[in-house]
């Protein structure tokens, strides 16, 4: 059963997390446990963030991966007010290729209906154009292709929305 833990800064489940073998292939961004770490302040610095939320992710008691969430209270381009932004699912190596992506992303999106902060209406995601393993992932959970574009991205980013 798939369940997660908030973690923070200084916790032993973030220590955890920094061990977890996140092997990224060509078409992902160069994401990781410890950048993580940082997005809370950077979000904090322009003032627009109600939440950055950081959970480990368990598949019952066996430590698997690390997200990250980020809730918008004002419109923080190229996301607007009231929404969220599920910045990465990294998966341990030793777990991948078991549909541990699209198991999480499912509870994930269950909790976040649940338990929003926020008068939360869509969450959004960003992947690159080349990832199709990413496309097929959110396509299967029903998000579907944003109109919302990057002002100072390149072109290879495709922001997707899932409207709750």
């Amino acid at each position: 059963m798939i369940r997660f833990k908030e973690v923070d800064l200084l916790s032993a489940e973030m220590r955890d997390c920094l061990a977890l073998d996140i092997t990224l292939n060509k078409n992902e961004w160069p994401n990781s446990p410890a950048s993580m770490m940082a997005t809370p302040f950077i979000y904090q610095q322009m003032g627009n963030v109600n939440t950055v939320k950081t959970l480990a992710i368990y598949e019952d008691e066996t430590l698997i991966g690390i997200t990250q969430w980020v809730y918008f209270t004002k419109e923080t381009p190229p996301f607007p007010a009231n929404s969220c932004r599920l910045r990465s699912i990294l998966i341990d190596q030793a777990f991948h290729g078991q549909g541990y992506e699209e198991k999480v992303l499912r509870v994930l999106i269950e909790e976040l209906k649940k338990n929003a902060t926020t008068d939360v209406t869509k969450i959004f995601t960003v992947y690159q154009a080349e990832n199709k393993q990413a496309e097929m992932l959110y396509e299967a959970v029903g998000f579907q292709k944003s109109e919302l574009t990057w002002e100072d991205k390149d072109d290879t980013d495709v922001i997707v929305e899932l409207v709750i």
